[in-house]
């Protein structure tokens, strides 16, 4: 026992601290041989069961060399957990495609292992699922994108229509232009027409009362005459030679003839006759020149109220144009902006997966790692069956040195009691620590347990989101469907829509309105055709009353006339009989007959213009009908018009319509923005908890290891105390499987025999000569070894410490 109180360490002790590989063979076996231990304890022999020593076994601990060998083993793995918490810290805060492992195979176990890949399994799912609902909110984005260039086609639809519907304005004002212009012309040449014809018709109809009044006055005149001419035939003879005379010298007339003189004064009279009428036609044109002035100026300040009122809706259109413009700048800008979110989620899908790979590599790396540290295994199994060899031969000799001190030096009984004491003590203390640590690793199981729930919470969490996911979609599917239907039912509303225009077509080639459909485009609506079916029938109507009312004054007038000219052929005949009376009963009948003539001749003419006043009647109704069909026209422009400004009010409706469902659609890609990045968020959450209890259960897992490596080291330290013992008592522990109580029995016996020697040491021959052989020859080997040595000379380290461990960086 003096070996043990110098702390001398011979070549082939069991090593404290070497190969840190070969902890990694029993951490898997650790539970195991610690009941083994407790139930060997609790199964002492029957014999024993006074002695004070029963149960002293299996509770003693090294010496003070060892327990100081034990404590720079817990500073080396102190060490090197410190530096695998410092690599950790590093690859956590380095980059994924930088990051390698460094793994210091001291503090390795299988169940470790077990437990890393465990965890690695767990995250690469995790990560699985992450980059699958990574990939379908892409989906949803295309999806919602797609959707988003719908509209954009549905917008510039509408801005082409807005456009095709301002050409159409455009070719409309056009028109109703050069319609204005042509009723203009119309009106103004039917007013000028008309009164120009009204005027004529009502002078010649004064003329041919004045005329007829004239010559009721001339008759009245000429019957006075014709009495007074018998009394003054003769007066009038002289004051005929005496103006015949006069005429010939004022006329400048050298013949004496009177009928060059009537035949001069006709003329005169003629020309004064045209004179009058030239005047009289003037004073018409002035009077219809003045009328037709103060129409066009009314036409003209029309034209100017009506030009005003189209500036304004041409600037209203071009205010409206401008909005829409700006609204389409607010939309590419909307585009753009969302094509940038896009990218920044592919990036992070992109950085995601660069993650995943490095996490795969790690994966990869640890794979290797496990493969070299079974081989390493094998070494250490191989390493410790060689120190198993050398132990027993150095175990053998010590039990001999143990006994030549016990024969040579004072009787030792009471220094094993005490020894025996110390170490059952110690044991003790050591189960007490033991004990600590269990609680220890139960508290580190809880916690275990506990951030198992909160990972389970998060998995929770994780399904909620994708149960949000799932709703988000059947709400887009919903609305898919809403928007199919209405593409659907947009379709079926153009082929009717196209029915609807083919039958306007043909309804307006019935009508007669092909012109004005082929300038306007087509773009008709049913109000239209059915003013122009009232107007028609109103046009109809109106024809047939005019036609009516207009052939009954033509009777009236005719009947008028028939009695004015039966009126004039009485009066023309009882002329014509005062007037063959008057040639009968005077003499210078001649004069009368030329005047006879003269009335036939304007009689003719009347006749005549009467003729040419029927014909210009006729035009003048065929002029007033053009006007009524041009007044038709600007009816029907009008209502085209009206037409055309209710369809820009409902292009107007339609634009704020698509506006509000551009709101609307801008509203929900916002709302779904932000719920993508709230998933997003609590994604990135979800997975830096994760990370965080990977890093804090390796961690754990890492104190634990540590904690089982020392209490594998201190069992072993146990264990070859144990065998030392045995060996010393002469029992082979490598042949057999020796219990405890048996190591007892055989230590109580030794310690009796000790007794007895120190009484009577002259027995003490016959008690070794008693001895097995087991420890004759482990007593001999020692005697021998210790005498080849010095005795000063300390343990040399076991070349298992001697090996410098390189980790490997994957």
């Amino acid at each position: 026992m003096s070996f043990y109180s110098r702390g001398r360490q011979e070549p082939g002790f069991p090593r404290l601290s070497g190969s840190p590989k070969h902890v990694d063979r029993s951490l898997t076996n650790l539970e195991d041989e610690i009941e083994r231990l407790v139930n060997n304890r609790s199964a002492p022999p029957a014999a024993g069961e006074g002695s004070p020593y029963r149960n002293a076994y299996g509770k003693g601990m090294p010496s003070k060399k060892i327990m100081q060998d034990l404590h720079d083993q817990v500073k080396l793995y102190q060490k090197e957990v410190e530096k695998k918490d410092k690599l950790i810290q590093e690859l956590s805060r380095s980059d994924p495609d930088k990051r390698h492992v460094t793994i210091a195979p001291p503090g390795y176990s299988h169940e470790s292992f077990y437990r890393n890949a465990k965890s690695v399994d767990y995250n690469r799912n995790e990560l699985s699922l992450l980059q699958h609902r990574n990939e379908q909110l892409e989906t949803e984005l295309k999806e919602l994108k797609g959707k988003f260039v719908s509209c954009e086609v549905q917008l510039r639809e509408a801005e082409a229509d807005n456009d095709r519907f301002k050409d159409d304005n455009h070719r409309q004002n056009a028109l109703i232009h050069t319609l204005k212009q042509r009723v203009e012309e119309l009106q103004t040449v039917s007013v000028s027409n008309g009164e120009h014809a009204l005027n004529s018709l009502q002078q010649d109809a004064r003329q041919q009362q004045e005329r007829i009044f004239e010559l009721e006055s001339r008759i009245r005149n000429l019957t006075d005459e014709r009495e007074e001419a018998e009394q003054k035939t003769q007066s009038w003879q002289r004051k005929f030679g005496e103006i015949t005379l006069h005429l010939q010298r004022t006329m400048s007339v050298e013949e004496e003839e009177p009928e060059t003189l009537v035949e001069k004064i006709k003329t005169i009279l003629s020309e004064n006759l045209t004179l009058k009428g030239k005047l009289a036609t003037l004073e018409e044109s002035l009077s219809s020149t003045e009328l037709e002035s103060k129409a066009s100026r009314e036409t003209i300040q029309r034209l100017v109220n009506e030009l005003d009122r189209e500036q304004k809706t041409y600037l209203s259109n071009a205010t409206l144009v401008e909005k829409m413009k700006l609204k389409s700048n607010e939309h590419q800008r909307e585009k753009e902006r969302l094509a940038d979110e896009i990218k920044l989620l592919r990036d992070r899908l992109d950085s995601n997966e660069n993650a995943w790979l490095s996490k795969k590599h790690e994966l990869d790396s640890h794979h290797s790692t496990v493969s070299s540290l079974n081989q390493d295994i094998k070494t250490a199994q191989f390493e410790a069956q060689v120190a198993n060899s050398e132990l027993k031969a150095l175990k053998e000799s010590l039990a001999g040195i143990l006994g030549d001190r016990d024969l040579a030096s004072e009787p030792h009984g009471d220094v094993i009691k005490e020894r025996v004491k110390q170490l059952r003590i110690e044991h003790q203390e050591q189960e007490g620590h033991v004990d600590g640590l269990r609680s220890q690793i139960k508290l580190l199981t809880e916690q275990v347990e506990n951030q198992s729930t909160l990972h389970q919470a998060a998995l929770q969490r994780a399904k909620n989101a994708e149960l949000q996911s799932s709703d988000f979609k059947s709400r887009m599917r919903l609305l898919e469907d809403g928007l199919s239907s209405s593409d659907a039912l947009r379709d079926g509303m153009k082929v009717e829509r196209q029915k609807y225009m083919a039958f306007l077509q043909k309804m307006a080639n019935i009508m007669g309105m092909d012109e004005i459909c082929h300038d306007l485009g087509f773009d008709m609506n049913g109000d239209t055709l059915l003013a122009r079916a009232e107007q028609l029938m109103r046009r109809e109507g109106d024809t047939i009353v005019d036609k009516s009312s207009h052939v009954y004054t033509l009777q009236r007038k005719l009947k008028t006339l028939k009695q004015q000219l039966e009126s004039k052929d009485l009066h023309l005949d009882l002329m014509r009989k005062k007037i063959a009376a008057l040639e009968e009963g005077m003499a210078g009948r001649t004069n009368i007959q030329r005047e006879k003539e003269d009335y036939e001749f304007s009689y003719k003419k009347l006749i005549k213009e009467n003729d040419r006043l029927r014909g210009d009647l006729g035009d003048a109704k065929k002029i007033i009908l053009e006007l009524k069909s041009g007044m038709l026209n600007v009816s029907n422009l009008k209502l085209s018009s009206y037409s055309q400004k209710s369809e820009i009010e409902e292009l107007i409706k339609k634009v704020e319509q698509l506006e509000k469902a551009k709101e609307k659609q801008a509203r929900k890609l916002a709302g779904m923005k932000h719920e993508l990045e709230y998933s997003e968020e609590e994604a990135n959450q979800s997975f830096q908890k994760a990370e965080q209890t990977v890093m804090t259960l390796s961690a754990e897992l890492k104190t634990t290891k540590a904690l089982l490596a020392e209490i594998q080291h201190r069992e072993h330290q146990l264990q070859d105390f144990r065998q030392v013992i045995a060996r010393m008592l002469g029992l082979d522990v490598s042949v057999l499987a020796i219990p405890d109580y048996e190591i007892i029995s055989k230590l109580e016996k030794l310690i009796q025999a000790h007794h007895s020697n120190t009484i009577t040491t002259l027995g003490l021959e016959h008690s070794l000569g008693n001895m097995e052989r087991g420890f004759r020859q482990g007593y001999t080997e020692a005697s021998s070894l210790l005498g080849s040595m010095p005795k000063t000379k300390i343990r040399s380290p076991s070349p298992a410490r001697k090996k410098v461990h390189h980790p490997q960086v994957y």
